[in-house]
């Protein structure tokens, strides 16, 4: 379903699919399990969702009633339990709204991340002087409030395309972020050149929506598909009043359905590197 509200802890909601997938290989309904483990139905579904803490014992009680009994099992859902509501580096922000933070908790989690951004070069791969540039001109709801964390919370973003486990990046861009000059020519090119270094690393795949297409499958902002594993993707959609989250499954489809036809409309990597290199030329040619 949609919600402007952020996601729950991924921890707990890999944990709840995991007690989903218990209760329905039991054959139970929601108010079948609800009667079993002395919870309302509703209760069960905020556990399902990753909504709700245990406390262990009450994990225990649960999994007892379920007949769980495999120890190593077992300890796994304990593990994603506890760490469930461990803080992350990024909560350290307190100014920053919880949305935003919510999503960088899903970078972090991330198995692949596929990006579609039509107007400007996603965070990922921005240098400190572009994130500068965008973030300036992104209205806050309070003229007043100090843009810095966001920058230095942009640019600590990036550890996780430096990390030991990189996710794998798939990236589309619409050709008119290689020709806006955000920040002026020394700032695009330098940004221009982090891209195109950035294009090669063997877990980016980065391609180019060029103006010739036309139309393509989304006109309407950016889309980012998050995996977190197998049987957790979450699709998030930014616009002018927030970001909104989707996670069942026929959004995800719908979702993957429209980055997938994006790639095809796409320029292949080797096409996509070349223009962004012409821009690279271009902008040098102008500096003179």
């Amino acid at each position: 379903m949609a919600s402007s509200d952020p996601p729950p802890t991924i921890r707990l909601r890999r944990m709840g699919i995991e007690l989903r997938r218990i209760r329905e290989a039991r054959g139970l309904t929601l108010v079948q399990a609800a009667k079993l483990l002395d919870r309302s139905p509703a209760s069960i579904s905020k556990i399902e969702n990753g909504y709700t803490k245990f406390y262990r014992r009450d994990l225990d009680m649960t999994l007892d009633r379920y007949r769980v009994g495999a120890p190593a099992f077992r300890e796994r859902l304990h593990a994603l339990n506890d760490a469930g509501r461990t803080k992350g580096w990024w909560q350290q922000y307190k100014n920053i709204d919880p949305a935003t933070l919510d999503y960088i908790g899903l970078e972090a989690e991330a198995r692949t991340v596929r990006i579609f951004e039509p107007d400007i070069i996603p965070g990922l791969f921005q240098t400190e002087e572009y994130a500068r540039c965008v973030i300036e001109e992104v209205p806050l709801g309070d003229e007043e409030q100090d843009k810095e964390p966001y920058i230095e919370l942009r640019m600590n973003r990036q550890r996780i395309m430096t990390g030991g486990s990189p996710p794998d990046m798939h990236v589309v861009i619409g050709e008119g972020v290689l020709r806006m000059l955000v920040g002026g020519r020394e700032v695009m090119l330098d940004q221009l050149e982090l891209l195109a270094e950035l294009a090669q690393l063997p877990y980016v795949r980065l391609q180019v929506m060029p103006y010739c297409n036309g139309a393509h499958a989304t006109v309407d902002g950016a889309v980012t598909l998050i995996e977190i594993d197998p049987d957790l993707t979450v699709c998030v959609t930014t616009h002018l009043l927030g970001t909104a989250y989707f996670d069942d499954d026929k959004a995800v489809r719908v979702c993957t359905l429209l980055f997938d036809r994006l790639c095809s409309s796409a320029l292949e990597e080797s096409e996509s590197l070349t223009m962004i290199e012409q821009a690279i030329a271009d902008l040098s040619i102008a500096r003179g």
